[in-house]
């Protein structure tokens, strides 16, 4: 009793340590010197079996209280203190909420009972559909084609040819795990013969080798609702990959893309264009013809309008998904100004800015440089 370790330096902390603390400290302990991690080290044995014995005191208050006042003397009276020499697997029941299943599923087993075998899931798939603004305005139908995991026709997703085609697994008992003594603990292990599900198939499926699955391109219609954008994501429930064993199918995910436009611009659900005019229609006003999503319509410029003025027309951008009413588009207006005017033109001009009581000093282009416009 003289030459054992004090249980707070085995773990390395303090005596004021919190429970937490005991806790973590035994954690990592038990993942650094785990037998299995350190196969046929005596030395990170006999740590991990003081680690455990440390926390076995120091993670039960009541314990920890007598420990703290009569040191290892006073736990007599416990069981599996004195020299450690009752530890068995059964000892780690009370420890699975510091280790996790990390430790108890793999390597220290499921105290003899069958392990579960039971339904899977199938796998969730993503699909990247590309469509154009006017498909996301409109709303639109698209047929798409994924490559996935279903169920085998040939054998009903069961893997053999015959009815009774699976038998437990002799290697495992039906267990699905096959266990072993290493040093002073019990290790378990998923079988290797049967993958852990406890069976083995007699008389495999040809077609799916018995994986109950095969792949095949199945064609599936997206119905896209109008106003989507890029970045959304349409969920068609039970389009994704077979379950495994009887289990549901996973879901099709499909991320959607919008084309860039060549007119129009979007931002959430209004639209932005530009409309150019010549300097006599915004120095006049006139009635123009604006592009929309719905084709062209008409509408009025006001005498005087300045270049980058916005005009909107209301109702008329991206629809709101599964909502009513509609953004706006926002039109700027571009004047554009006259090269290679005329001679009459030029005086025109000329006259106009003296109404206007404009001084103004002509500069006209040289010869080369008309002809270098002209061209563009």
């Amino acid at each position: 009793m003289a030459n054992k370790r004090d249980y707070y330096e085995v773990l390395g902390i303090t005596r004021e340590a919190s429970d937490q603390e005991v806790k973590s400290a035994y954690r990592k302990m038990a993942m650094k010197f785990h037998p299995d991690k350190n196969p046929g080290n005596k030395e990170a044995e006999e740590s991990f079996k003081q680690a455990a014995e440390a926390y076995s005191v120091l993670g039960d208050k009541e314990k920890r209280t007598i420990y703290d006042r009569y040191g290892h003397t006073g736990l007599g009276g416990y069981s599996g203190s004195e020299g450690f020499s009752g530890f068995n697997q059964d000892l780690f029941a009370d420890f699975s909420d510091v280790l996790g299943s990390f430790f108890f599923g793999d390597f220290f087993g499921s105290g003899g009972r069958r392990r579960k075998s039971g339904p899977v899931r199938g796998a969730d798939l993503q699909y990247h559909l590309e469509i154009t603004l006017e498909e996301a305005i409109k709303g639109i139908e698209k047929e798409i084609v994924i490559p996935r995991m279903d169920i085998c026709e040939k054998c009903e997703g069961t893997g053999s040819n015959s009815p009774q085609g699976k038998t437990t697994c002799s290697t495992c008992n039906g267990y699905g795990q096959v266990r072993y003594s290493q040093g002073f603990v019990t290790i378990a292990r998923t079988c290797p013969n049967c993958s852990g599900t406890g069976q083995v198939l007699r008389d495999p499926c040809k077609s799916c080798s018995g994986g109950g699955r095969v792949e095949r391109k199945v064609t599936l219609n997206v119905k896209v609702p109008p106003g989507v954008d890029t970045g959304n994501r349409l969920k068609l429930k039970a389009e994704g990959e077979a379950g495994m064993r009887g289990g549901l199918s996973g879901d099709l995910y499909v991320l959607i893309e919008v084309q860039e436009h060549p007119i129009f611009m979007r931002k959430g659900f209004d639209l932005y264009c530009e409309k150019e005019v010549t300097v006599l229609q915004a120095s006049l006003g006139d009635e123009i013809r604006i592009p929309t999503p719905d084709g062209e319509e008409s509408m009025k410029i006001l005498e005087g309008t300045q270049p980058g003025t916005v005009l909107t027309m209301r109702g008329k951008g991206v629809p709101y998904v599964n909502s009513y009413g509609r953004g706006d588009l926002h039109v700027a207006i571009k004047v554009k100004i006259p090269t290679n005017l005329s001679s009459q033109e030029r005086k025109m001009l000329k006259e106009l800015a003296k109404l206007r009581n404009e001084k103004i000093n002509p500069q006209e282009r040289g010869v080369f440089e008309k002809v270098r416009t002209f061209l563009e």
